[in-house]
């Protein structure tokens, strides 16, 4: 089964490794974004991407921010050229967790449909512990109920 994730990025040094080293451990590819990044992001990606990761990096900066848009046309870019299984739209915030193994859980996951999946809201406070370098293993706070709409 192949599983490749598509993410839009936008400053996001903080997180990105993190997310890259982290959730590649359940996917075959990465398409990411360049939605304008100005910090480190692009430069952790190209480094991540030396190191061997299958990133594919793309940048729309000098486009109209028009995410319906982006989102349509790297889905059907990734959809035609890479032809996976799954493809999971992700923030790079986000991270994949499941009962037991990840990649197991998506790989069990019926293909003639759609999922919405629900997720628990970490929040960082002034008790995490700012030494760990994983930076979802900082967080110690989550969310106590479940988000007020599916935009959240």
């Amino acid at each position: 089964m192949k599983i490749v994730s598509l993410t839009m990025v936008n400053n996001e040094s903080d997180i990105i490794e993190s997310f890259v080293r982290y959730n590649y451990n359940f996917l075959d590819r990465m398409i990411i974004v360049d939605n304008g990044c100005t910090d480190s992001t692009i430069s952790i990606l190209n480094r991540l991407i030396s190191e061997g990761y299958e990133i594919t990096v793309y940048d729309e900066s000098l486009k109209d921010y028009d995410q319906f848009r982006i989102d349509n046309h790297y889905i059907y870019k990734i959809a035609n050229e890479s032809n996976p299984d799954i493809i999971i739209p992700l923030d790079a915030d986000e991270f994949i967790v499941a009962d037991g193994d990840p990649r197991t859980a998506l790989e069990n996951l019926s293909l003639d449909r759609i999922y919405y999946i629900n997720w628990q809201w970490y929040v960082m406070t002034q008790e995490d512990d700012q030494a760990e370098l994983f930076v979802p293993g900082r967080m110690q706070y989550c969310l106590s109920r479940t988000p007020w709409n599916y935009a959240d």
